[in-house]
């Protein structure tokens, strides 16, 4: 029994170790468990031998791991019991990634599926798990079916929290965020990838992906200094581990990072450099994308030939890894490329890469190389070829249904537009009303209004031939402002106009301020409404007709926010800062009656008695002056008492 526990010991010992970037000491600590375990029974021997594998296969010794996962077979052949089971799940999961890492995924599939049906069999909640990750990471994801890759990875993530195993959320958490940059999920890869960075060992396997993702997401952002730094750390981490993935997709990383940079021929050496690496260690799929990435930097360096050259490699590679989404994507680069250089070839490439970004749904792909789609789509819509025109045209319908960036939107105080990250000039918004006409989008039901409501809200003095043309002139330019380099004939997937109407699409993960402002009043969460309206709404339309109801309920609801907490503050003792909410109130409000009640009862609590006197003095004086009226009776007798 001692000795069983000694080899468990030492198996985790093996697998912290490498996690930790220890290599050597996790192959002797795992290599002294088997010697254990060899001088107890079969199965236990199996058992390490497994353990063994994983050391070893983390290390790319891919032979090693087989004979090491073929002998454990061999051992346990015969025995059904409840731990051979699982030391049977485990080969198979092994013989899996194996697999998947010497570019066998059919092989790996039916690995993976092996070791699901026996975990589930077993109750082995472990296995099920490394099983569902396995096909999600190491087979879907590279096939390009991402639908199902995020199904798999969300149920293994269920499945982890339902069971308590916290630590084993860093492998379903780095192939989501891994899924949604490549499907341009970016706002959630960012939160996926905050939760992992808190998870994520010091200088682990795992922190150095996180880098690695975390710097192609500020790469996405186009904050060039923060991928920068990020990429640096992630290649501290992989020098460390010597950890395969890590060390070619750090190198892509800096490959694109220069390319962004305008360094291309840096761009071309680095991508050289992951070339090698990837060659070096049998990472088929990532020496096809370390090719698509170097030809980019040799296009832009005008090796047109040899940027041909690599891209026809690459796709040669994908086609027979199956890799349907970097297929599309290296046909697309193709067909652009031979566009650039007037090809004859260019044609055949284009009609085989949208079939390819169709037929595999990807359309979401031309958002992110719109510099390079929208004006091949563009020129292709009326080509000759009726077939080129139809599936351009079908192509573009496509991209319609993909969300655009979400906006985040604040009107308290100023008013400012983030599109993602990037904050829109705010001199733009001033061009033919476009920013009034946002606003009033935002302020209507269903963010939807007819030509003529608009015309009569923004032009109510203009003949009507005269509103309508600034009507069109200033839609034009929102969709302008919103998605600057769409082709005119494209559909602006912000802004939809159809049969005189204007609709506003606000994508997923859109916000805002007023509207979460409003939320939080519903939900009575005072302090969080509070802490969003930092300063008057609509300000840009304080004089406009169409904005005072808006406004004015705004202000009622920060009025009543204000009110709310400050009765709070004054039934817990806190007086100066119910005093000092009450002022805020008395200032957007000086008649404010209920108020000035509250300012005078904390000011008697502070020994404050003359400044609450002030307080009804001048409340008093406003309320005759402005309206013609006393004060009511609650206050003059509360007054009264004050002045005994």
């Amino acid at each position: 029994m001692e000795d069983t526990l000694a080899i468990n010991r030492l198996l985790e010992e093996s697998h912290v170790l490498i996690d930790q970037g220890e290599p050597a000491q996790a192959l002797t600590v795992a290599a002294r468990a088997l010697d254990i375990a060899r001088t107890i029974d079969s199965a236990t021997t199996a058992k390490a031998l497994v353990g063994l594998a994983h050391v070893r296969f983390r290390l790319g010794q891919y032979p090693q791991v087989r004979a090491l996962a073929s002998e454990a077979l061999s051992l346990i052949e015969e025995d059904r019991t409840p731990e051979s089971t699982k030391v049977r799940t485990d080969i198979f999961q092994v013989l899996g990634n194996c697999a998947t890492e010497t570019n066998s995924f059919a092989e790996a599939e039916e690995y993976y599926r092996q070791a699901s049906s026996l975990a589930r069999e077993s109750g082995y909640v472990r296995g099920r798990i490394a099983a569902m990750h396995g096909l999600a990471n190491n087979v879907y994801f590279p096939r390009g079916q991402f639908d199902l890759a995020l199904a798999f990875e969300e149920e293994t993530e269920a499945l982890i929290r339902e069971h308590g195993l916290q630590g084993d959320l860093i492998f379903p958490l780095m192939s989501i965020s891994m899924i949604c940059l490549a499907t341009g999920q970016n706002q959630r890869a960012g939160m996926v990838l905050d939760e992992l960075s808190e998870i994520a060992v010091t200088q682990s396997f795992a922190q150095g992906y996180c880098f690695c993702l975390k710097a192609e997401l500020a790469l996405k952002d186009r904050d060039l200094t923060r991928a920068q730094e990020l990429y640096a750390e992630a290649q501290k981490i992989s020098d460390l581990t010597g950890e395969p993935w890590l060390n070619i997709n750090q190198r892509l990383g800096m490959s694109r990072y220069q390319r962004i940079s305008g360094n291309h021929c840096a761009a071309r050496d680095w991508a050289t450099d992951a070339l090698t690496f990837a060659r070096r260690v049998g990472y088929e799929h990532e020496e096809g994308k370390s090719l698509v990435e170097r030809a980019r930097a040799l296009w832009l360096c005008d090796d047109i030939a040899s940027a041909e050259v690599d891209l026809l490699e690459s796709i040669r590679i994908f086609e027979k890894l199956q890799a349907a989404f970097d297929l599309a994507r290296a046909r697309f680069l193709l067909a652009a490329l031979l566009e650039n250089v007037r090809n004859q070839a260019a044609p055949l490439a284009w009609r085989q890469a949208v079939k390819a970004l169709i037929n595999g749904g990807y359309a979401f792909f031309i958002d992110q190389e719109r510099d390079l789609a929208f004006p091949l789509i563009a020129a292709h819509l009326n080509d000759p070829d009726l077939e080129i025109a139809h599936v351009s045209a079908m192509l573009l319908e496509r991209f319609k249904a993909v969300p655009p960036i979400p906006l985040r939107i604040i009107t308290f105080g100023t008013f400012k537009v983030y599109q993602g990250k990037r904050v829109i000039p705010s001199d733009v918004w001033k061009r033919r009303r476009a920013g009034e006409l946002l606003r009033l989008l935002l302020t209507s039901p269903g963010y939807s209004l007819h030509r003529e409501q608009i015309c009569e809200a923004l032009w109510p003095d203009r003949q009507a031939n005269s509103a309508i043309v600034l009507f069109h002139q200033s839609t034009s330019v929102l969709r302008q402002i919103l998605e600057p380099d769409l082709p005119k004939k494209f559909p602006s997937r912000y802004l939809l106009v159809e049969e005189g109407r204007v609709t506003l699409n606000l994508p997923p993960g859109s916000d805002v301020d007023f509207e979460t402002f409003e939320d939080y009043i519903r939900k009575e969460e005072w302090e969080a409404a509070l802490a969003l309206y930092v300063g008057e709404p609509f300000t840009n339309d304080r004089y406009h007709s169409w904005a005072i109801w808006r406004r004015e309920h705004l202000i009622d609801l920060y009025k009543q926010a204000l009110l709310e907490t400050a009765e709070g503050y004054l039934s817990v003792g806190c007086y100066k800062a119910a005093l000092e909410n009450c002022k805020r109130i008395l200032t957007e409000d000086p008649w404010h009656e209920q108020a000035a009640l509250l300012s005078m009862q904390a000011c008697e609590h502070m020994n404050a008695r003359p400044e609450a006197i002030r307080i009804y003095l001048k409340l008093a004086a406003a309320l005759q002056e402005d309206l013609g009226i006393l004060p009511s009776l609650e206050l003059r007798t509360y007054y009264q008492l004050l002045l005994k």
